[in-house]
């Protein structure tokens, strides 16, 4: 009796701990998981991806022919609000944060000062010391007394001390370096950045949420988008992008496995019970080995 059972309570148990390890088995779309982990310079990498990437976050390069050159801004201002409006982004950047929440500069400001050049620092203290802060005052309304450029005197006169001088400073205000970083230096391409409405945590939502984004891209080009073109890049992008490769590829192997195998079974058999009941097998190894997989790694890379 007890022999009898023993088959069908190990196929039972083979397959509910195969069905325990499929659960927990996870396509890990990180491309930096492909390299070695023991190098330091990947290690260095993943640091830095952990702390400054943006899983939420989707890139948007906007490109258009001679006759958009300066005129991206806006059709990134205006697909950017068509996303906000729609809930598919709970917030779209085309141009800096500080350029629409100024109120916000003085944080960046301070960030720039405390981490900057120690002696740039130091140069702005002792401007600001009891005995100097007088004479540098004095300086910049002379300084805006003689100015020859509006630029030059609304800074001064609404920064007296120099704090926007900072040299980090220039590189994102200058509206000569392509549109504040955001646009090309020839106009013809600007970027926007998209987050997600809602937290992304895998491939499928990245995908699921791509799909309902570029709906809406593809509704607000019939109606303003001309001829631009939009690429796309970024976490949800290469998640989705890898996930869904690594999955057609799994399930690929898998069908086009059975089926020589099966063909091949047909052809020397020409036994359909045999041939059914060498189809669930491999489909049972098949379920197992990757239920061991779960197990033992968690993931697939």
């Amino acid at each position: 009796m007890l022999r009898r059972l023993a088959l069908p309570i190990l196929l039972v148990v083979s397959i509910l701990a195969a069905t325990a390890g499929l659960m927990r088995l996870r396509f890990d779309t990180d491309i930096l998981s492909m390299l070695p982990g023991n190098l330091p310079e990947v290690k260095g990498l993943k640091v830095f991806h952990e702390a400054f990437s943006r899983n939420n976050e989707l890139v948007m390069l906007i490109e258009g022919g001679e006759e958009d050159e300066g005129l991206l801004g806006e059709a990134a201002k205006s697909l950017g609000e068509h996303l906000e409006e729609k809930g598919v982004a709970r917030r779209a950047r085309w141009q800096p944060l500080w350029m629409s929440e100024p109120e916000g500069l003085s944080e960046l400001l301070a960030y720039l000062w405390l981490n900057g050049d120690p002696a740039a620092a130091e140069a702005q203290a002792v401007k600001l010391s009891p005995e100097n802060s007088q004479a540098a005052v004095k300086a910049s309304l002379d300084d805006i007394a003689t100015a020859m450029e509006g630029m030059d005197m609304v800074m001064k006169s609404h920064d007296p001390f120099g704090f926007l001088r900072h040299p980090s400073v220039a590189a994102l205000t200058s509206s000569g370096e392509g549109g504040e970083a955001f646009e090309s230096a020839d106009g013809r391409a600007h970027l926007l950045f998209v987050e997600a409405p809602e937290e992304i945590d895998g491939y499928r939502s990245a995908e699921a949420w791509l799909i309902r984004l570029k709906s809406e891209v593809a509704a607000w080009q019939k109606a303003d988008g001309g001829n631009i073109t939009l690429r796309y890049t970024g976490e949800p992008a290469f998640s989705s992008e890898i996930g869904r490769a690594m999955e057609t590829d799994l399930s690929g192997s898998i069908a086009i496995t059975l089926g020589l195998i099966g063909l091949l079974f047909w052809w020397m058999q020409r036994r359909l019970s045999l041939l059914l009941g060498l189809t669930v097998i491999l489909t049972l190894v098949f379920a197992v080995a990757l239920g061991v997989a779960g197990w033992m790694y968690g993931k697939l890379s």
